[in-house]
């Protein structure tokens, strides 16, 4: 959809094609004659070529009417083909993208970072720690792979899967027989060996150990104040 002072004046769809893999029909494109031969009919296809490469789809198709000449031109002008299809009442154009070997690497890393969110915690773990190991120079896809590396739960959201992490670590120090060992590094350390996480997400779980630690100690004091232990100050 592309809006003009929160006023709706074009939109473009599309569906995948049920039987051609990596293909895609252009369903409709639309712009409001108030607001046309300004060029927001090609950013419109321009937006979703660029969707449609980000997913790794091959062709674009489209059917249009033989009484559209003027449709017919405008396609034609973007780079869309007449395919050899005896119809006598439409006309079908196509639109076939090429990648380089690189830019089918990406998005089949793209397509497994996908289906990894949807994994269970073990296989999660596995997978995109041998990702960060062979893209390890990508720092930003590295950051991307570290972000997901919390999402343990299916379908869960990065905010559920730190509390899953401080839920672990809470339950370590309350468990431990010597608590105040239980330092934010030594618990970072003992959380990445256990789900044998990369070092590089030291920083991220000594934050979620200090505020583990903080609760805590909040949490001591009230409860020593509350049986009396702590006399609070009095004021006259």
């Amino acid at each position: 959809f592309v809006g003009v002072e929160k006023n709706l004046v074009g939109y473009i769809s599309a569906i995948p094609d049920e039987q051609l893999k990596n293909t895609v029909h252009l369903v409709s494109l639309a712009v409001k004659p108030s607001h046309r031969r300004k060029g927001i009919g090609r950013r419109l296809l321009k937006a979703l070529e660029k969707d449609l490469r980000y997913k790794g789809v091959n062709t674009l198709i489209i059917s249009l009417s033989r009484n559209q000449p003027k449709n017919i031109m405008y396609f034609q002008e973007c780079d869309f083909l007449r395919e050899c299809i005896d119809d006598p009442e439409f006309v079908h154009m196509s639109k076939c993208y090429e990648y380089s070997e690189s830019g089918k690497r990406r998005i089949r890393l793209r397509k497994l970072i996908s289906y990894i969110e949807k994994l269970y915690a073990g296989e999660h773990l596995q997978i995109l720690e041998s990702l960060l190991n062979v893209r390890k120079d990508d720092k930003k896809f590295a950051r991307k792979a570290c972000d997901l590396l919390f999402a343990f739960q299916r379908g869960g959201k990065k905010k559920s899967a730190e509390r899953k992490v401080a839920d672990w670590m809470e339950a370590r120090i309350l468990n431990s027989q010597d608590p105040k060992k239980m330092t934010p590094v030594r618990l970072a350390f003992e959380y990445r060996h256990y789900f044998h996480i990369p070092r590089n997400m030291d920083p991220k779980l000594r934050q979620i150990a200090r505020k583990v630690k903080n609760k805590l100690y909040i949490r001591s004091i009230r409860k020593r104040s509350a049986e009396g232990i702590i006399n609070a100050p009095t004021y006259s």
